[in-house]
């Protein structure tokens, strides 16, 4: 059933019901007005419409009762509080490795020899009093010790070559020390030749607060060698060192 109405108001005093009609349409210009009486004694058909003065509500039949439509949506209440912490999830796939990190700047280094030539060396701190380089200022050249200042491994050499005093004979050998307490001797030579070389390679644990130095031991009048080459001991007579690995 199709109403139209194109000046006049048209009043339901019933709900409207349209019969046989898949869309029932109720067409006006100006005014619609909805009944506002819920009819219970009478037949209602589903879809009928009434007004609720009281609530300010449209409602419908939807077969058994009268309902009301949606009204506009009101604001949002307050948050609810948290709930509690979940389990915690499985663990995720790893991730793809990352670049390769700047290479370090390592740790100190240095290298000494003898100036000169050093008699009677038995039971002495062979003296390398002059300085190759010494990369952190480490080295004492006054007591011939050297104090790497980063805690750590480093590898030691020392070559001190010598002979024997004139007329004499023996044995001499030499040792690394770590502050004064011997850790590690070179081959002991038993010669009256000139030109015994006794020397260490190796590779010890310091502390930043160790100190090393080399000691000469023999059983007779030994001496450092001559000065040759330009003027020094470098080939000769050294002691370095260098750091290898952090502890």
């Amino acid at each position: 059933m199709s109403i139209t109405n194109s000046g006049s108001t048209i009043n339901f005093s019933k709900p409207v019901v349209c019969q046989s009609v898949t869309s029932p349409i109720v067409t006006c210009d100006l005014n619609l007005k909805i009944p506002t009486i819920q009819l219970s004694g009478e037949v209602v058909e589903t879809g009928s419409l009434c007004f609720n003065t009281n609530s300010n509500t449209l409602n419908v039949f939807n077969g058994s009762s009268w309902i009301s439509t949606p009204g506009p949506t009101g604001q949002s209440g307050p948050a609810g509080s948290n709930g509690s912490q979940g389990p915690i999830g499985q663990t995720g796939p790893a991730g793809s490795q990352g670049p390769a990190g700047s290479q370090g700047s390592g740790g100190p280094a240095f290298s000494a020899y003898a100036s000169g030539q050093q008699t009677t060396i038995g039971n002495n701190v062979i003296s390398f009093n002059r300085e190759e380089f010494d990369t952190d200022s480490t080295y004492d050249t006054s007591n011939s010790r050297w104090t790497p200042g980063v805690e750590g491994y480093y590898q030691i050499n020392a070559l001190v070559t010598s002979r024997f005093d004139t007329g004499s004979s023996g044995d001499i050998y030499i040792n690394l020390r770590k502050n004064g307490t011997i850790i590690k001797s070179s081959t002991r030579f038993a010669s009256s030749a000139s030109f015994i070389n006794p020397s260490i390679n190796t590779i010890v644990y310091l502390s930043a607060t160790d100190y090393i130095d080399i000691q000469g031991v023999t059983s007779a009048i030994f001496n450092t060698n001559p000065v040759y080459g330009m003027g020094t001991n470098q080939a000769w007579v050294y002691f370095n060192g260098c750091f290898l690995k952090s502890a």
